[in-house]
C-alpha cells in the first residue's frame, strides 16, 4: 500500500459535477471522469476510506472538545453509529464522505493520465507484488469487501494506482528526478530531525522501587561520573553499560535467606559433585584440545531518536536537539529519579541509514508540494456523477454486518 498521507479533498465546487438522473438503471459505474469510467467497486472502496477518514476527525473533535472540559480526560473514540450523524467541515458526513470518495476516484483518474503522459513503466515487479498482496487480503477479507461491493479486481486496481502515483512521485523528486533533491537537503533533515545515541540509563530507585535518599543519589552520581570519564577515555560504552546494568540487577536482587546448614548441604555436595563429573566426561574439544564454547553475540545498543518524541527523556532530548550537544559527545543528564550518561553518536554512520531512509526523506520534505500538484490535476477534470450508484451504494451499508 501507499505510503503517501491522503490527499485533502479537492473544492469540489471548482471541479464540473454533473447529475445523472437519466442513467437511470446502471449502477455498475460511478462516475465518468474525463474519458474514464470509475467502477462503482472503487467508489465504494473509496467511500470506505473516507468514512475512516471521517471517523479519525469525529474522535480528534470529540477528544479537543473533551481535553477543553477535563484535561485528565482520556481520549474518546467515535461511535462509528453516531459519526454518519455528525457535521464535518460544514457538510452532514454522508455528504462529506461521499464528496471524499468523489475527490478519492477523481486522484485515481489523475494519476492513471499522468502516469501514462510521462510514459512510465514498473521496474520492479509491482503488479505482480500488487497481485499477491490482493490475493492475502481476499483470502482473509474478500467476503466481507464482495458483501458491500467491493471486488477484488476493483481493490488491485487502487493498489497498482497507488503504485503508480509512488512512480510518479519519484520521477519528479527521485534521485534523478526533474526536481531532485539533494543528498546534502537529505542529511541536512536526518540531522536536524533525528540523532543517534548510547546511554546507560540509571534508575534512582531501590529493589523496592523506593526512590533512593540524598546519600544514595550522590553515590549513584559518583558512579555516572566514572562512566563518563571512562567513556571520554576511550572505553567501549557497550561495556559500560554491561557493568551497569550487572551492578542495578545485583543492587535491586531481593536479599537471599542465609544457606541451610545439615542434610541439605551435604546432598547439594553430592549432586554438585555428580553434575561436575557428567561435564566434565561430555566435555567437547576441537582439534587442539580447547572446550568449545558459545561466543557472546555483540549487543548495538545504539538508538535513533527523534526531535519530536520524548525518548528516551525530554531532557536528553532537548540537549541533543537544543544545541547543547555535539557528535561525539559525551555527558550526564540529570533528573529527580534517573540520571542519564549518554554518548552522542553520528547518526550517518549507521551502515545503510541514508540509503535506507532516502525515500521517507524525499517524502517528508516534498509530499505536500507533490499533493497540490495533483490536486491541481484534479481541479480541470469534467466529473459527472451516477445517481443511481450513489443512491445505491449509501455509506450505512459499509455499516452493515
Amino acid at each position: 500500500m501507499s505510503d503517501f498521507k491522503r490527499i485533502p479533498a479537492v473544492l469540489l465546487s471548482a471541479v464540473m459535477i454533473i447529475s445523472l438522473s437519466s442513467c437511470g438503471k446502471n449502477a455498475l459505474w460511478a462516475a465518468r471522469i474525463d474519458d474514464y469510467e470509475v467502477r462503482s467497486g472503487i467508489f465504494i472502496s473509496s467511500q470506505l476510506t473516507s468514512y475512516y477518514d471521517a471517523a479519525e476527525k469525529v474522535s480528534e473533535a470529540m477528544a479537543e472538545t473533551e481535553t477543553e472540559t477535563d484535561p485528565a480526560a482520556a481520549p474518546a473514540a467515535a461511535d462509528p453509529t453516531d459519526i454518519l450523524n455528525e457535521t464535518i467541515d460544514g457538510k452532514p458526513a454522508r455528504d462529506w464522505i461521499n464528496d471524499e470518495a468523489t475527490a478519492k476516484m477523481q486522484e485515481f483518474v489523475a494519476i492513471e493520465k499522468k502516469f501514462g503522459e510521462l510514459g512510465l513503466s514498473f521496474e520492479n515487479n509491482e503488479v505482480q507484488a500488487a497481485e499477491n498482496y490482493i490475493t492475502n487480503i481476499w483470502d482473509l477479507y474478500g467476503e466481507a469487501y464482495e458483501e458491500i461491493g467491493i471486488s477484488k479486481q476493483s481493490e488491485l486496481d487502487i493498489t497498482v494506482n497507488n503504485s503508480k502515483k509512488s512512480a510518479i512521485f519519484d520521477y519528479y523528486y527521485g534521485r534523478e528526478g526533474e526536481k531532485a533533491i539533494s543528498d546534502d537537503e537529505i542529511k541536512q533533515y536526518l540531522y536536524d530531525n533525528f540523532a543517534m545515541i548510547k546511554y546507560i540509563e540509571m534508575p534512582l530507585r531501590d529493589g523496592e522501587e523506593n526512590l533512593l535518599k540524598a546519600e544514595g543519589k550522590a553515590e549513584m552520581m559518583v558512579k555516572a561520573e566514572d562512566y563518563l570519564e571512562r567513556a571520554e577515555n576511550g572505553e567501549s560504552f557497550d561495556e559500560l553499560i554491561k557493568e551497569f546494568n550487572a551492578f542495578y540487577e545485583e543492587f535491586t536482587a531481593p536479599e537471599e535467606p542465609a544457606a541451610e546448614i545439615g542434610g541439605t548441604a551435604d546432598v547439594n555436595e553430592a549432586e554438585t559433585g555428580g553434575t561436575a563429573d557428567m561435564n566434565q566426561d561430555d566435555t567437547v574439544t576441537d582439534e587442539e584440545g580447547a572446550s568449545e564454547t558459545t561466543e557472546e553475540q555483540e549487543v548495538d545498543n545504539s538508538v535513533v531518536i527523534s526531535k519530536d518524541a520524548a525518548l528516551p527523556n525530554q531532557a536528553v532530548v532537548d540537549k541533543i536537539f537544543g544545541g547543547e550537544a555535539e557528535i561525539g559527545d559525551f555527558f550526564i543528564v540529570e533528573q529527580d529519579e534517573v540520571y542519564y550518561v549518554v554518548s552522542f553518536l553520528d547518526i550517518l554512520s549507521r551502515e545503510n541509514y541514508l540509503e535506507d531512509n532516502d525515500s521517507a526523506v524525499r517524502h517528508s520534505l516534498k509530499d505536500e508540494e507533490f499533493n497540490a500538484a495533483v490536486s491541481e490535476w484534479t481541479s480541470t477534470q469534467n466529473v459527472v456523477r451516477n445517481d443511481v450508484s450513489y443512491k445505491r451504494y449509501k455509506v450505512e451499508k459499509l455499516l452493515e454486518e
